[in-house]
C-alpha cells in the first residue's frame, strides 16, 4: 500500500523508520540525509508524497537498499494487539524470550495508561527509575471505557496463554 503510494519498487517494500541502525560512513558517502531532506523540500505539504515525513523520504531515497532488523531488535507491538493467531512462529518465540527493543508503532502508547499493552509494566518501571511519573488514571476516558479496554486485554492475554505463550511483561 505504502509502496504503491510512493512508487517504490522492489521486493523489500516499505520500512518503519522508528528504529534504525545506520552505517553512518555509507550514509554519508551516499548522501542519504541530504537526499531525504531534498525529497521533503520538493514534496512539502503533499500528504500523498510526505504522509509520514522522514519515513516516506527515507523509503523513497533508499528503495530496496536496506535490511530489516531481526524482530528481537525492533518488535512492533502492533502485532500483539492483533491476536495470537496472527503471529508467526518466530514472533511467538521473540515474545517468549522477550525482545530487546519494543516498538510502540501505533496510536497505542504505554505511557497514556489508556491501553493495557505487552511490556507496559517494564516501560513504566523504567520511567519511574528515571524519575518520570505518568498519571495512574486513564487520560480523558470514562471508567466504562477503561474497563472495556481491560476486558479486551485480559481476553487477548488468555488467547496467548491458551496458545502456549506467556508473554514477558504482560500485566
Amino acid at each position: 500500500l505504502e509502496c504503491a503510494r510512493l512508487d517504490i519498487r522492489g521486493e523489500r517494500g516499505y520500512f518503519n523508520s522508528g528504529v534504525l541502525v545506520m552505517d553512518l560512513p555509507t550514509w554519508r558517502r551516499k548522501q542519504i540525509p541530504e537526499q531525504a531532506i531534498d525529497y521533503l523540500a520538493r514534496h512539502h505539504g503533499d500528504p500523498k508524497r510526505c504522509g509520514y515525513a522522514d519515513q516516506d523520504a527515507l523509503n523513497v531515497v533508499m528503495q530496496a537498499d536496506w535490511m530489516a532488523l531481526d524482530e528481537t531488535w525492533n518488535f512492533n507491538i502492533y502485532h500483539c494487539v492483533r491476536g495470537f493467531g496472527t503471529l508467526t512462529p518466530a514472533r511467538r518465540e521473540t515474545l517468549r524470550q522477550g525482545p530487546a527493543i519494543v516498538h510502540y508503532a501505533s496510536d497505542r502508547k504505554p505511557w497514556t495508561r489508556r491501553y493495557f499493552l505487552p511490556f507496559q509494566r517494564e516501560f513504566l518501571a523504567q520511567a519511574r527509575r528515571r524519575g518520570i511519573r505518568y498519571p495512574l488514571e486513564p487520560f480523558g476516558q470514562p471508567l466504562s471505557a477503561w474497563r472495556r479496554e481491560w476486558r479486551e486485554f485480559r481476553a487477548l492475554r488468555a488467547r496467548y496463554r491458551r496458545g502456549g505463550v506467556r508473554v514477558k511483561g504482560v500485566l
